[in-house]
């Protein structure tokens, strides 16, 4: 869960389950409302080569589509070796890449948002053991609160960009600060006074006013407002 805080989402994750399965590729495909394609693929940290053109191209002919909500399943699964080469998606894109075996998860939906869980080996190695699809069944119940946590973690983004581009927005000044007084957002009227340091002015990243007794009694009441119960 720590690593849906960072820069890139789940990178640490899907590493890690990687490493412990085995897996030489994996992926977390996220898709926003009413969309057939994938919005957004999370992978361990770099852009995977072919990534564009699996979702312009090729996602149409995903092999793993529909398949039963929270239960892991595997190409295999579903075709043989032989019919797996047969398929459109073998011959022009896995092919290329030299994929052969892949174990999906779909996770399910939150607000419109769903997420697909992907692993995938070179075909020069071996299947998904039932050690693997274990280890990948294991984790469905976190992998689902990754999916709700990432989708709070988009809905807290946008409505900080819309809160950001009201206050931004604004003809007077306007300073937004945590509950511990640090200065969150300030528009260009605020930026200015700050600036001027005419009579209030920013220091180790809070507001501060000349007299020291005013900045006190200013510290207090944003303490106060963050002990109000949130209504």
């Amino acid at each position: 869960f720590d690593s849906l805080a960072d820069e890139i989402p789940l990178a640490r994750f899907l590493n890690l389950v990687e490493t412990v399965v085995r897996a030489d590729f994996g992926i977390m495909l996220i898709f926003s409302r009413d969309r057939r394609k994938p919005s957004l693929i999370l992978s361990e940290g770099k852009p995977l080569e072919g990534s564009e053109d699996y979702i312009t191209k090729y996602y149409e002919q995903e092999l793993l589509d529909d398949i039963p909500e929270g239960r892991v399943t595997t190409i295999s699964d579903l075709l043989t070796r032989d019919e797996l080469h047969q398929t459109e998606l073998y011959r022009e894109y896995l092919a290329h890449y030299g994929v052969g075996y892949i174990l999906g998860i779909d996770i399910g939906t939150v607000r419109g948002i769903a997420g697909k869980f992907r692993l995938a080996r070179l075909e020069k190695g071996v299947d998904f053991s039932q050690r693997d699809r274990a280890i990948c069944q294991g984790l469905v119940p976190y992998l689902r609160s990754a999916l709700n946590l990432f989708v709070q973690r988009i809905d807290m983004e946008a409505e900080r960009e819309a809160l950001s581009m009201t206050v931004s927005g604004m003809s007077i000044g306007s300073i937004m600060v945590d509950p511990d007084g640090q200065i969150l957002e300030a528009n260009a009227p605020a930026e200015t006074v700050l600036k001027q340091r005419d009579g209030v002015f920013a220091t180790a990243g809070k507001i501060a006013l000349h007299a020291p007794s005013q900045t006190r009694e200013l510290q207090d009441h944003v303490m106060a407002v963050r002990a109000q119960p949130v209504k």
